[in-house]
């Protein structure tokens, strides 16, 4: 036993101030865990796209949102865009030189560049690809 009742008096400070140091640690840690429990509940809409929907392949490379809203895929069979209700498929017709494309970069005027498997870049204008015109040095 004690028989300083002065140590025994700061035994009882000091316990008392690692009370209050865990308290206030609790209670500022549940203020925060109540505030991310609010995050976790946010739900987030996602949507699966596959060949079912109208993806030419279940291979996709790249995905980009462009300035209009649309989703635009590049997968191993060709590039689609995507308006909110169906899939609309870009392929060799429309000014690509492969089916293979890979990356979709937005670029500073508002549109976006694509590469494909032969390692030629092409810009997205209106309606078709069109080649980079430096293409042959790359």
């Amino acid at each position: 036993m004690l028989n300083n009742p002065f140590k025994a008096t700061m035994i009882i400070v000091e316990y008392k101030k690692h009370f209050c140091l865990i308290l206030i640690a609790l209670l500022w840690s549940k203020l925060f865990m109540a505030q991310f429990s609010q995050i976790q509940e946010v739900e987030v809409a996602y949507e699966n796209f596959d060949t079912e929907q109208g993806l030419p392949s279940s291979e996709t490379y790249s995905m980009l949102e462009d300035n209009e809203g649309y989703l635009w895929f590049s997968t191993d069979r060709g590039i689609v865009r995507y308006n909110g209700v169906g899939m609309q498929f870009f392929g060799l017709n429309e000014g690509l030189s492969n089916l293979v494309n890979f990356n979709l970069v937005a670029s500073s005027n508002g549109g976006f560049l694509v590469d494909d498997l032969n390692g030629q870049i092409h810009r997205w204008e209106d309606t078709v690809f069109v080649p980079f015109k430096h293409n042959e040095i790359l």
